[in-house]
């Protein structure tokens, strides 16, 4: 029944719809791989997480910032922001899932919900369009962190991921980027700090780098920006105060222009935005297919093994092992289905953003 309701999701007409009724047209699909997930006795967690991702479908842009402790993602938020919201340091600052969302006046301010998600309401108008997540920075002492940051990965809808030009793409960073490969997420790669390079020249060459390691990793390669944070802050609190000779000069330094400008596009493009809002949750339910799929296959390969030691023993034992890997087959190839429906659905969709009216 679960596939049957993916399937009629899938096969209805899209043409003219307008973007709630895409949504709606999505939200059906994952309720279907949501009842198929159940049926094969997923993971509650795994369930619950989809359904979330259903339900945010209608929420504000989600922009989630990564790296290791000290590569400088809170001097990239500042600069983002134009002030000093984000507490930096060479050691790591950030503790908690710091989720920057828009306030004024009496809604400013700050609710610590518990002890991991603290949200902070800020008078700036970018966060009327989208929510900034802060994330602790991995590879850090505090084991932690790491997990928090993790745990968040599959609520965001556009990743940014810092790394510092000091130490950049480290093994433990790699390893997160594959992580973030593994639930479909788009990654917008920043190389921070460049203003510590002595000449152009080296920066083309790490920047070179970036983007070879990271395709390798991702399978594709990402927009990789260079920039200097800090560089990007100062000017802007320079110009706000009026100096705007200084603030000029730091601007240029800071080479933020073209990552600011596309961030902004990113908001602003509503096919853009849709086509990643839409395509999240399908990430996500690729991923729990995905993996149980291969531990279905791997229950598959031990009742292979199983059958040379029970055919000895008992010959009656074969028509059930019979019945028991045809109905095991029958799971497979319901995730297989289930399968190539949620990558038709990711390239239609995408297509249909990018090229539909409705919007």
């Amino acid at each position: 029944e679960a596939a049957k309701m993916a399937g009629s999701s899938l096969s209805a007409p899209l043409d003219g719809l307008s973007l709630e009724s895409l949504m709606a047209d999505e939200a059906k699909f994952v309720d279907g791989m949501c009842q198929l997930l159940a049926d094969l006795d997923a993971k509650e967690r795994d369930v619950t997480l989809l359904l979330d991702m259903k339900d945010r479908l209608n929420n504000l842009f989600s922009v989630v910032i990564v790296g290791e402790f000290n590569a400088g993602k809170s001097s990239l938020i500042n600069a983002i922001l134009g002030s000093r919201f984000c507490q930096e340091g060479v050691v790591p600052t950030t503790t908690t899932i710091n989720m920057l969302r828009y306030g004024d006046g009496k809604e400013s301010g700050q609710i610590q919900r518990n002890k991991d998600y603290l949200e902070l309401f800020l008078p700036v108008p970018l966060l009327k369009q989208v929510t900034v997540v802060d994330t602790p920075g991995t590879n850090a002492i505090i084991k932690e962190q790491t997990r928090l940051t993790k745990g968040f990965i599959p609520q965001s809808d556009l990743v940014i991921f810092v790394t510092s030009a000091e130490r950049p793409v480290t093994e433990t960073e790699g390893k997160l980027l594959d992580y973030i490969r593994e639930w479909g997420k788009k990654v917008v790669m920043v190389l921070n700090k460049v203003d510590l390079f002595e000449d152009e020249e080296s920066q083309m060459k790490v920047l070179a780098f970036v983007k070879e390691n990271c395709a390798r990793i991702l399978g594709s390669e990402p927009p990789v920006f260079g920039i200097a944070g800090r560089l990007a802050l100062n000017s802007k609190l320079k110009r706000a105060a009026g100096d705007i000779a200084a603030a000029d000069e730091l601007w240029e330094r800071s080479q933020f222009a073209q990552l600011e400008s596309y961030i902004v596009n990113q908001l602003t493009d509503k096919k853009e935005a849709a086509k990643l809002k839409l395509e999240s949750p399908l990430g996500v339910a690729e991923r729990f297919l995905d993996n149980y799929k291969q531990a279905a296959s791997l229950g598959g390969k031990i009742t292979e093994d199983d059958k040379v030691v029970l055919i000895e023993i008992k010959d009656s034992i074969e028509a059930y092992e019979k019945s028991v890997l045809e109905a095991l087959q029958n799971k497979l190839d319901k995730l297989d289905t289930l399968l190539n429906a949620v990558q038709q659905k990711a390239s239609e969709t995408s297509a249909k953003v990018l090229s539909g009216p409705y919007i």
